[in-house]
């Protein structure tokens, strides 16, 4: 009896950390208690509001457990290693939020995982006649590399998924920001005329680009950590093209349209490619699934009717 009720603990426990990770609860605080800390300096009130004291006992023991957790989360996920890389990756992926909570989620579903699996292993063990430390330890291991793998593959998936999104409105972006040179809009003007246009993922890192240049930084090197932000190949050509030509002198409006030209036939050429991958794709179910159940019913009543004849 004591053993099932330490399983079942065990089980409701892990199954309440994976879904705090999966769901994780909105926030339910009130305009007073979000307004309350831009409004410490000037009003009594909103201090009184923001450093309130916290009766619930499940409140004082986060607040208390609160560092030690963090550091357990730091330390972990400092053992996960690859820091720079997956910020990298993180940033290119357009995904919201800042990368440190990326990351405490990442360390969060490890730690998840491993409860996970201790727990299915736990299950395993008693239900069979399986050694209980190699089942736990071996089922945990198990669930929290699953847990770490399907996190990063996720990311990975973003990233190339906005890099095809980018890829396949880069042409028509930078078509219309010739045809904006082309009437005579200056590059900053053509910018946010066709960030305003455009609804992608291009026209929003342009939008987020000209909110930064109306509050002051410069045009070109925004850009440029634009393009190194989206990094695509086709993005950072153009951009160090379009800086080049800014520096000397150069009509924008050519470049670009020359650009506009290039980039509709490699759009093109990948269509291409597409196509012919998607063209040996379909042979795949026809070799394998259609064409033996063909030769099976040609077949098949032949050899039949051989056997009945001799």
């Amino acid at each position: 009896m004591a053993t099932a009720g330490l399983l079942g603990l065990a089980m409701g426990l892990g199954l309440w950390i994976l879904l705090g990770v999966v769901w994780p609860r909105r926030s339910t605080k009130g305009w007073d208690q979000r307004l309350a800390p831009y409004l410490l300096d000037v009003s009594q009130k909103a201090r009184d509001i923001h450093f309130a004291t916290q009766s619930d006992p499940i409140v004082v023991a986060g607040q208390l457990l609160g560092p030690s957790v963090t550091r357990m989360i730091r330390r972990i996920d400092r053992a996960l290693g690859g820091r720079t890389a997956q910020e990298a990756a993180f940033v290119t992926s357009g995904l919201g939020g800042s990368f440190e909570d990326f990351r405490a989620r990442r360390t969060m579903g490890t730690i998840a995982g491993f409860v996970g699996g201790a727990v299915t292993g736990l299950l395993i063990a008693v239900l069979t006649d399986l050694p209980l430390t190699q089942s736990v330890s071996g089922v945990a291991l198990g669930g929290a590399v699953v847990a770490l793998w399907s996190t990063d593959y996720r990311l990975s998936r973003a990233v190339r998924e906005r890099g095809e999104r980018i890829v396949e409105e880069f042409p028509t972006v930078i078509e219309l920001l010739g045809l904006s040179l082309a009437a005579g809009d200056s590059l900053p003007r053509a910018l946010a005329r066709v960030s305003r246009r455009a609804h992608g993922e291009l026209g929003r890192e342009w939008a987020r680009v000209m909110a930064l240049v109306e509050l002051g930084a410069p045009l070109t090197p925004t850009l440029r950590e634009s393009a190194a932000r989206v990094s695509a190949p086709h993005v950072t050509a153009f951009v160090e093209h379009l800086a080049q030509a800014l520096d000397r002198g150069a009509p924008l409006a050519e470049v670009v349209a020359a650009h506009a030209r290039d980039a509709k036939e490699e759009y093109t050429r990948g269509l291409v490619d597409k196509a012919g991958k998607a063209e040996v794709a379909m042979l795949v179910p026809m070799v394998l699934m259609i064409l033996p159940i063909t030769v099976i019913f040609a077949v098949y009543p032949g050899l039949e009717a051989l056997q009945f004849g001799f």
